[in-house]
């Protein structure tokens, strides 16, 4: 079916814009939400510009590019004889260009020769759903275009055009590679079916050019779909996997003449089918299938590519087809049968699965692929082993191998993020670079260079001579971050360079307006543009190991928020890559600018704007009885009708799906076409242990999680920074507006900001009282310590002082529970008090007259609180009197902490969990873990989890209290908490655990501290939060976030 593509969207702020945003998450690094309905934003093209040190001194003068594809053929060979980088040079290999593209990349690059435009380009696409056309000579952008979901399959480029296939969507699409405008689209699959697959391009015996891609499977099978290249008619989709929705398609596909008579596509298949095909590339008949070895618990399937030595190579008549499982075994099949030629079992020596997702290079007899141990290089003939390379971090990048035969070189990346080049003959390692996060995507190969992504966002490209010192130092000292402006119309930046080897070469700034998700400023277009663009600063210095620098830019008449981000190069092109990571740097910023006055002002009651939640707006300065439009990162909100003043006055809810950080609402005027804006920062809260009074800890609309890959269990989760208090810190930490709040176990209470890590003030309490648990933040913004004495302490956030203090009179049990403006605590001795937060002072008291052991959690639905005592009885307090409404005995004391949830309340006794109904106590079921339950009660989606002492994360659903699922991690669970599909399991041994349930990923994320956890994680903003007994408060952000 021909789809043409012509569903764009503006932004309110189109005005004299050439690229249209579309991005749901932050563009610095985005993880990109999976939406159903596609759209593709109009593409953006760049001017051009004489850059200072830029031409890349290894790029050969008038050679031609061709690495169009992955593997930079049909056949996914991935060779090259280029002698341009062999084993006697590549030990002189280093940085030739650094360039950044707004988010993480998982697929690879590709380069080729564009005719129309008389220039070698680079393509690249990520998981913001930016593709961007680089000119490979500067790596300046030729133009970009943006899509609403990631983009993790390598396009494919040909005879002037480029295919590319958004994960989400089920659209296939034909671009102008010399402008990114689309051509056409092909609707290829069925809601939910994600293209993870690499295209390729063939044409069958007696047929037309056709372009082939694969698609996952759902609940039916993922099909091959044959594409027309002139036209994106769909030919056929081709299923044939025997058992329906086992099987589907994530590896690149590879195409073959067999004959004279026939051509065809081959490919793996998912688990469970985990098989190898081959289809009539004319019909998409099947003409063999190869099971591959899939032992329990049945997922290993086969999602590297093909790769193919054709008909009369290497001494077989009929050709060969090699083939990776994940089962740890390489397959040589017949290429006209399938029939097993040969098999090379690469299990670890202990037995263990070792397979990867790489694609093998083939050279001549030599077969090189990677493993989650290294690289394994074997006889393409007789599948014996020429040596094996040593990769602990485990590779799935399909390897390259380049250079004159005898000299050759392999070249890879790895999980660890390292690019590295080998030698072809021995396996020795000759080069290494390290990246900023982990590299999956395979190198591409152009003449004396290779390139190759990161999911650090950036794309590298080296050579003989590049780069190998130190990169140069960046700062920004105007404007500060968190400054506001008045709008004259354009800011300059200015700030310094610094390095300690080569001189200054350049200083590129990225400037990013209405935040996360907005669009970048090309001051050689001059216009907002959809991807990042290298804007050249002025220097005030030549020729100098330090400079300072300047650049203005414009800025909307309607104000709003502003990033900006320094990276200065040295003239040998080692680049400072600082303003895009995680850790706080000084070279980048963010600031807010006001609208220009005399025009139509927006307002909200707050800044500080929460997904789900509803806001009003207010608005004045439009004309009377227009119609205004409210829009948040492109989307309309709402509208609203203004009245005989030109005011309006409405409320909105805002999306649960926002990016997080600072934002700009806009209100766009129907007739005058005026505009007011409002900048604001959309961020969500833990305001106590557990996060809410029901003590659920499960932050349900965090989806970033959900939306990131796990490719592996270091990397998954980029270190942020570390703050270090005087003494361990016993309780979770709180995360609002922007901040975090420590209490130490002496007394020291802390506030760091969370975009820096810097301490913003710290109240030490008289005594040094010693705190054992969790403070609570109020609505008011009181902060609620409660001493191991009893003492309580109400910190104001806002102008950090004590205001109020109180004596419980005996050792508090737990953490303090906040709902609105009332603190609820319980002590050992059996009193229970409701306080007023603001002057600490009992609102009822309740003496239970036995000794209490835990379980204190707060129902404001049914107007109860619940606390557990030692006796083992669980009792049931007016939320409004403190007066008993049921008693309920059970064998063992209560213990840890009670969640209430659904109107069932979720408790621990010794390792028993009892769900008991709210108004009545009546159990309505009991589930015995494995062991003592040392974590949790907490909520993961509609399951309860709980923690054990013998290392299991045990999920139970919540009707009927049978386990429904058991995750090893090995250790005593210390705290649990969640956010949507990703639980948090914080261990005595003081690693932490992050597992992703649904998708079966129990190990999809691992830390190891120094000291022990303490308490429950902190999850907010896709970020997670630590405490530990050595005193650190620890933040952790998903690859190519920043912290918020």
């Amino acid at each position: 079916m021909l789809r043409w593509s012509s569903e764009f969207r503006a932004t309110p702020r189109m005005v004299n814009m050439r690229g249209f945003r579309s991005s749901r998450w932050r563009v610095n690094g985005l993880v990109v939400a999976l939406v159903s309905t596609l759209v593709c934003t109009a593409a953006t093209g760049y001017g051009t510009v004489d850059r200072v040190g830029w031409q890349l001194a290894s790029a050969s003068t008038g050679s031609v590019s061709n690495w169009p594809e992955l593997h930079q053929n049909s056949y996914l060979d991935g060779s090259s004889t280029d002698a341009a980088i062999s084993s006697s040079n590549a030990t002189t290999l280093g940085i030739n260009s650094v360039q950044y593209t707004g988010g993480a990349i998982l697929s690879s690059p590709i380069a080729s020769y564009v005719s129309s435009l008389g220039e070698n380009v680079i393509f690249v696409a990520n998981d913001a759903g930016n593709i961007i056309a680089f000119d490979q000579a500067t790596m300046i952008p030729i133009w970009s275009r943006q899509f609403k979901a990631q983009i993790r399959s390598t396009p494919l480029f040909e005879n002037g055009y480029l295919w590319v296939a958004p994960v989400m969507g089920n659209t296939f699409y034909k671009l102008n590679a010399a402008t990114g405008a689309v051509i056409c689209s092909a609707y290829v699959g069925s809601s939910g079916q994600a293209i993870n697959s690499t295209p390729v391009l063939g044409t069958p015996v007696g047929g037309k050019p056709t372009v082939y891609i694969g698609l996952g499977d759902t609940s039916k099978n993922g099909p091959v779909v044959a594409v027309d290249e002139a036209s994106c008619t769909v030919d056929f989709s081709s299923a044939p996997q025997p058992i329906a929705g086992t099987g589907g398609e994530w590896d690149p596909l590879s195409f073959v003449q067999l004959n004279s008579t026939t051509s065809a596509v081959l490919f793996g298949s998912s688990d469970p089918d985990s098989a190898v095909y081959e289809i009539n590339a004319e019909t998409g008949a099947l003409i063999w299938r190869f099971a591959a070895y899939n032992p329990s618990p049945y997922v290993y399937d086969v999602g590297a590519g093909v790769v193919i030595s054709p008909p009369g190579s290497n001494g077989f008549a009929d050709g060969v087809a090699y083939v990776e499982s994940k089962s740890s075994v390489m397959y040589a099949l017949d290429l006209m049968t399938g029939s097993l030629i040969w098999s090379y079992n690469f299990s670890t020596p202990s037995g263990g699965n070792n397979g990867s997702l790489s694609t093998a290079a083939l050279s001549g007899n030599d077969l090189v692929f990677g493993t989650h141990s290294g690289l394994i290089s074997l006889n393409a003939t007789t599948g014996a082993l020429n040596w094996s390379y040593s990769d602990p971090t485990g590779v799935d990048s399909s390897p390259l191998i380049t250079g004159p035969v005898g000299s050759q070189v392999v070249a890879y990346g790895d999980f660890g993020g390292e690019f590295n080049v080998v030698s072809l003959n021995s396996g020795t390692l000759l080069y290494s670079f390290q990246t900023g996060n982990y590299i999956t995507g395979s190198p591409a190969e152009t003449p004396g260079q290779l390139f190759i992504t990161s999911a650090d966002g950036f794309v590298y490209s080296f050579g003989p001579g590049g780069a190998t010192e130190a990169p140069p130092t960046t700062s920004i000292t105007s404007p500060s971050t968190g400054s506001s402006l008045p709008n004259v119309g354009s800011v300059t930046s200015t700030g310094s360079a610094t390095s300690t080897t080569q001189d200054i070469a350049a200083v590129d700034v990225y400037v990013q307006a209405d935040g996360s998700s907005g669009q970048w400023w090309d001051s050689t277009s001059g216009s907002w543009v959809a991807a990042p663009y290298p804007n050249s600063a002025t220097l005030t210095s030549t020729n100098s190991l330090t400079t300072g620098w300047t650049f203005n830019y414009p800025v909307y008449s309607s104000g709003g928020t502003y990033q900006v981000f320094a990276s200065a190069a040295d003239v040998n092109g080692a680049r400072d890559t600082s303003a895009f990571g995680a850790a706080p740097t000084g070279s980048r910023t963010s600031f807010s600018v006001a609208p220009v006055s005399g025009g139509p002002t927006l307002s909200t009651p707050t800044k500080w704007l929460i997904p789900g939640a509803k806001v009003t707006i207010s608005g004045t300065g439009y004309s009377p009885g227009e119609t205004v439009s409210l829009n948040l990162e492109g989307l309309v909100l709402a509208t609203a009708l203004t009245n005989t003043s030109g005011a309006i006055s409405t409320v909105v809810k805002i999306p649960e799906v926002t990016g997080y950080g600072p934002e700009v609402l806009t209100a766009v005027g129907g007739t005058s076409g005026d505009i007011g804006s409002e900048s604001v920062y959309v961020t969500d809260s833990w305001l106590q242990q557990g996060l809410n009074p029901g003590q659920t800890a499960y932050s349900g609309l965090d989806v970033l999680f959900e939306k990131t890959e796990s490719i592996s269990a270091n990397t998954y989760m980029n270190l942020a920074w570390t703050y270090k208090s005087s003494a361990a810190i016993p309780g979770s930490a709180i995360e609002y507006h922007g901040m975090s709040f420590v209490v130490s176990a002496n007394g020291l209470v802390t506030s760091v900001a969370v975009n820096s890590g810097q301490v913003a003030w710290s109240v030490q309490l008289a005594g040094s009282p010693t705190v054992s648990d969790s403070p609570a933040l109020t609505v008011n913004g009181d902060l609620i310590v409660a001493t191991a004495s009893g003492l309580l302490y109400s910190i104001n956030i806002y102008n950090h002082k004590i205001v109020a203090t109180g004596n419980l009179g005996s050792n508090i049990v737990g953490s303090p529970i906040a709902n609105g403006r009332t603190v609820y605590v319980a002590s050992s001795t059996g009193l229970v008090e409701a306080i007023n937060s603001v002057t600490l002072q009992p609102v009822w008291t309740s003496n239970l007259a036995v000794p209490l052991s835990g379980g204190l959690s707060v129902d404001p639905a049914h107007g109860a609180l619940y606390v557990g005592e030692n006796s083992g009885a669980v009792v049931s307090l007016s939320l409004s009197t403190g007066v008993t409404s049921w008693s309920k005995s059970l064998p063992l004391a209560i213990s840890g902490k009670s969640m209430n949830y659904g109107g069932y309340l979720y408790v621990v006794a010794g390792s028993n969990l009892y769900s008991l109904n709210v108004k009545t106590g009546v159990i309505r079921w009991s589930y015995a873990a494995s062991s003592a339950i040392t974590a949790g009660p907490v909520l993961y989606g509609s399951q309860i989890v709980v923690g054990t002492q013998n290392g299991l994360d045990e999920v139970v659903a919540p009707s009927t209290g049978i386990l429904s699922q058991t995750i090893n991690v090995g250790v005593q669970v210390v705290g649990l908490a969640d956010a949507y599909d990703f639980i948090v399991s914080t261990l005595a041994d003081g690693t932490v655990r992050g597992s992703k349930i649904s998708s079966s990923d129990p190990a999809a994320w691992r830390a190891t501290f120094s000291t022990a956890a303490t308490s429950s994680a902190s999850i907010v903003n896709g970020e997670v939060f630590l405490t530990g007994s050595g005193g650190e408060l620890t933040c952790f952000v998903l690859p190519g976030l920043l912290p918020v």
